[in-house]
């Protein structure tokens, strides 16, 4: 994204000075809330010209791999998508500069923590947004397994992997169906009975290993980690919800 730096915040994010071309090339950060049309369209209806629209917008930069492998900087919209959202429509009257507040982020809970401090003064509802409740579940399950590990070693990864890690997004995709049941259940609770089938399935695969040999098994038990599983139904997540 081509931009000037404005100003540094004491929180290390930084104001810069962008285009509207520009910033509309940047993706929507899955982890946003779902977007409100009807909010979209009075918002729209407000505004006396679409120059107005120059504020306001939060971008969170992560490294993750490229196509090639390579690590990259990957910028996501976390907040002013819906302002984006009418801008898409309308960009027929040409560019024009806008500000945009920047923050690194080094990882999916670092993104929501974020997330969570800019919305805290808005009235959001936060029980009837699926994926803020999803949200808060993927923040729980990175601090169950992820917690004192190295970037290199991490077990629940921000981007796509290969077992016997996990990418947290193929997570977040089976937990949205699931809303209704989440929503009575708390998040702390929740990654502790995952950490428990965790080891069970552990114990599970010692015993396999016995009898066969497997590298894969050999890796999930050398990381002591065995949630990606090989059909990719991960049943750890129903039985964590069932117990």
């Amino acid at each position: 994204m081509t931009d000037v730096l404005l100003h540094v915040y004491n929180d290390g994010s930084m104001l810069k000075k962008t285009t509207i071309q520009a910033l509309l090339k940047v993706p929507n950060w899955k982890g946003n809330r779902i977007l409100d049309e009807g909010h979209a369209e009075r918002l729209a209806s407000s505004i006396d010209k679409i120059e107005s629209l120059d504020k306001g917008y939060f971008v969170i930069v992560i490294e993750e791999p490229d196509a090639t492998g390579k690590n990259s900087e990957q910028h996501y919209i976390v907040d002013g998508q819906h302002r984006l959202s009418i801008l898409r429509k309308t960009f027929m009257l040409g560019d024009f500069p806008v500000t945009v507040t920047e923050k690194h982020v080094a990882s999916e809970g670092e993104a929501i923590e974020y997330f969570n401090s800019i919305n805290s003064s808005k009235p959001i509802h936060w029980e009837e947004d699926p994926m803020m409740v999803v949200n808060r579940f993927l923040v729980a399950l990175e601090k169950e397994f992820n917690a004192g590990l190295k970037k290199s070693d991490l077990l629940i990864r921000s981007s796509k992997t290969v077992r016997p890690f996990l990418c947290i997004e193929d997570i977040r995709q089976a937990l949205v169906p699931l809303v209704a049941r989440l929503k009575t259940t708390k998040p702390s609770e929740f990654a502790t009975k995952v950490r428990a089938w965790n080891t069970h399935k552990l114990g599970v695969l010692e015993i396999a290993l016995a009898h066969e040999h497997d590298g894969m098994m050999e890796k999930c038990i050398a990381r002591k980690f065995a949630l990606a599983d090989r059909f990719s139904s991960m049943p750890w997540i129903m039985e964590a919800l069932r117990a």
